[in-house]
């Protein structure tokens, strides 16, 4: 049996042309503060400060006549994962700042109010996209991944499922494989793209499911942060993160961590999510920056990892600079950090246990393979039934 996971990040939606960048929202936000509409809202305007703060340290510090205010290309530099980072950051100041349980209560009201800004914009984003995808076209998005990779790489992947595989006696078993989905963004463009394709027969397939060759595409996408209608859009990533000094009730330490609201919902969403990215042989993350809100998460993959001596990951990466002809230090060094951040996620939730040694770390390293891309029409091809704004080139979550 194969079991494939693929985790979809924003960058899938940008991809298709909807406007749900970081770059979009901080517009949107921009606006809205111009009306107003947050004049009393000192979190909307403490993390927006913060942000802008970060960049200009990273991509200006030191420089004489540092700029005052972002233009638009510099605060696209900055992803989602930073926004929750900065919602972490403005919750320790708040400690620091020794304030009131009265000050407390209304700071979670206006970051009630922020999730709120959020959740309608990308409310008016999730028009239908209308999307015009055959089941040849979602069968080549959904392998793109996997064909993509070089030789040795292919090689090494095949070769371990085939080994895995060795080790199941059910001979119906071993003939199987499944695709699962795990979707972090809050709309349905993914649905739409999967409509046409419920099992795909494929060459790679044949060599690695002892002739089975067909994979079933489990329809039952897995939404762990939810949508934007039933879930708070933005938050830290666990109870834990939460400064303890905090003088909160449980009630809003539940609203304020995604992931406890997410169990708070009942629903099995999380212990299946948490199964799928553990229990696959195959994990293929796209269009998702490895943010420490969602560590919880990218810790089942490493823990699947550590269990699992043949299971890979591949992650595809958008880099506009990429090419052949453009390799170098650069682009290693960016590999080398992707893989590093995932791996990471296993000592951000397991920080009262003995971190992983070197040993292991370069096992897992050598399992995690990294795709750049600098094409949008690569991967998950699709064409519009009715003409609509040219997609923005972009795979990753910004």
């Amino acid at each position: 049996m194969v079991e494939a996971t693929y985790v979809i990040g924003n960058g899938f939606d940008i991809h298709l042309g909807l406007k749900t960048s970081y770059k979009d929202f901080y517009k949107y936000l921009d606006e809205q503060i111009d009306k107003g509409n947050f004049k009393d809202n000192h979190l909307i305007n403490d993390i927006k400060k913060d942000l802008e703060d970060s960049i200009k340290d990273l991509y200006f510090g030191g420089v004489p006549n540092e700029p005052d205010e972002l233009s638009p290309d510099e605060r696209s530099l900055v992803d989602w994962s930073n926004l929750e980072a900065g919602v972490t950051q403005d919750l320790k100041r708040l400690v620091k700042n020794q304030i009131t349980s009265e000050e407390t209560i209304t700071r979670i009201r206006e970051f009630h109010k922020l999730s709120q800004c959020l959740s309608k914009y990308l409310s008016s984003q999730n028009v239908p996209a209308k999307l015009n995808v055959n089941r040849e076209e979602a069968t080549q998005g959904i392998l793109g991944p996997i064909s993509k990779l070089p030789l040795e790489n292919w090689t090494s992947l095949r070769n371990a499922i085939i080994k895995r595989n060795t080790e199941i006696m059910d001979q119906n078993l071993k003939r199987r494989c499944d695709i699962n989905f795990v979707n972090f963004n809050y709309t349905d463009t993914l649905d739409q793209y999967l409509s046409q394709v419920d099992r795909i027969d494929n060459p790679f397939l044949r060599g690695i499911t002892y002739g089975g060759g067909i994979a079933t595409i489990n329809k039952k996408i897995l939404h762990p942060n939810g949508t934007f209608a039933e879930t708070p859009v933005v938050g830290v990533g666990r109870a834990e993160d939460i400064p303890k000094e905090l003088p909160i009730q449980n009630s809003d330490k539940i609203f304020l961590s995604k992931l406890d609201f997410a169990k708070h919902r009942k629903d099995f969403r999380v212990p299946n999510t948490y199964k799928a990215l553990k229990d696959s042989d195959i994990t293929v993350i796209y269009g998702m920056s490895i943010g420490k809100s969602d560590a919880v998460y990218f810790d089942q993959i490493i823990e699947g990892m550590i269990s699992n001596p043949h299971k890979y990951v591949i992650i595809v990466q958008f880099e506009k600079a990429y090419g052949l002809n453009l390799l170098g230090p650069d682009i290693f060094k960016e590999e080398e950090d992707i893989q590093n951040e995932l791996i990471d996620s296993y000592a951000l939730i397991h920080v009262n246990e003995s971190h992983l040694d070197e040993k292991t770390k370069n096992q897992i390293r050598d399992r995690i393979f990294v795709e750049f891309d600098n094409d949008p029409s690569s991967y998950f091809p699709f064409e519009m039934k009715e003409k609509q704004e040219t997609p923005q080139t972009s795979h990753t979550a910004n």
